[in-house]
């Protein structure tokens, strides 16, 4: 059953219990690694992101091959091409 919730700006989002992550549209592993340029990156929890179109992903995120996964917040956002465009956020 849905579940509306009205915001201060009277933004009124309806979230769908279960459902809500299958239909979130956020990058596959494949993508998010192709929007970060050659760094490998592993995506592991997204949410609709806050005030602007895409998701705000938590992710673990590997330099080189060789190096130390990190975690990390990334915003994705489709291009104009539909690619992703990823931002690492501080």
């Amino acid at each position: 059953m849905p579940i509306n919730r009205t915001l201060a700006d009277g933004l009124v989002f309806v979230f769908l219990a279960s459902a809500t992550a299958l239909l979130l549209d956020q990058p596959s592993d494949a993508e998010a690694t192709a929007a970060k340029q050659q760094r490998t990156a592993h995506i592991n929890t997204c949410v609709p992101a806050v005030g602007r179109p895409g998701v705000t992903c938590t992710a673990t995120v590997k330099d080189t091959p060789q190096a130390q996964a990190s975690p990390v917040r990334i915003y994705f956002a489709r291009g104009p091409d539909s690619a992703w465009i990823a931002e690492i956020l501080h």
